[in-house]
């Protein structure tokens, strides 16, 4: 349950557009560098054979910037210069911030509404969460509407089902409703075991003896690790 890089959720959201036809996208992200990154190769891959496409980049650096950046695009929205928004952020927080001051006014909720028959507004894979809508008024309704976006392929098969029986028992949610849950106790797996690997053959945890304890678990016997194979 590794997280697939964003080279290739770019290529995704990218071909997506392309395959509607869109051509004027407005990027509003979050600086730094999963924002940055994820932006740029955006753009790099939605202008490669796209004649005439045009993408205007907005970023912000503190979630209190995204509402200057909604009310901007909103106004390239009514000039006709967008037709689609892709929002980028690693904090689900920002996509509610983005719902609320998209939906904070009846103009821009107007705006908003304008844009794509089937889309206009793209989410990155962050964004898959149940909590998005939470506490969001009925304004917002319209806006899901336009919403499409990227996650993870479900995780599945017998080690996944324990972790999700395990984790219901102990939160009584579903393991399924958010975009990293699985993916975030396994990263903790990861890190535990590339530390131990790093006290036993470096004399103690390092940043290049995890490096070294990580690319050691990608080879070797294949076993499904446990709760129980980590003895306390």
């Amino acid at each position: 349950r590794t997280v697939p890089p964003d080279s290739l959720q770019s290529e995704v959201i990218a071909a997506d557009m392309k395959s509607r036809g869109v051509k004027k996208v407005a990027v509003i992200h979050q600086t730094g560098a999963y924002g940055d990154s994820l932006a740029a190769l955006f753009v790099e891959r939605f202008s490669a054979d796209n004649p005439n496409s045009l993408v205007k980049e907005a970023p912000f650096s503190a979630a209190g910037g995204i509402g200057e950046r909604v009310s901007a695009i909103a106004a390239d929205i009514d000039g006709g210069n967008v037709e689609e928004v892709l929002f980028i952020s690693s904090d689900l927080a920002d996509y509610r911030s983005f719902v609320a001051s998209a939906t904070a006014t009846p103009d821009q909720q107007q705006t908003f509404a304008k844009l794509g028959g089937d889309g206009g507004i793209f989410f990155a894979d962050t964004a898959r969460d149940a909590a998005l809508f939470k506490d969001a008024g009925p304004q917002s309704d319209l806006l899901l509407q336009k919403i499409r976006g990227t996650r993870l392929s479900p995780a599945e098969g017998a080690v996944f089902n324990q972790f999700a029986g395990a984790y219901s028992a102990k939160y009584s949610g579903s393991a399924a409703n958010a975009a990293f849950t699985a993916n975030s106790y396994d990263a903790v797996w990861l890190a535990m075991f590339a530390s131990a690997w790093s006290e036993l053959r470096d004399g103690g945890p390092s940043a290049l003896g995890v490096a070294r304890g990580l690319r050691a678990l990608s080879s070797g016997e294949k076993f499904n690790l446990q709760p129980s194979s980590w003895a306390l």
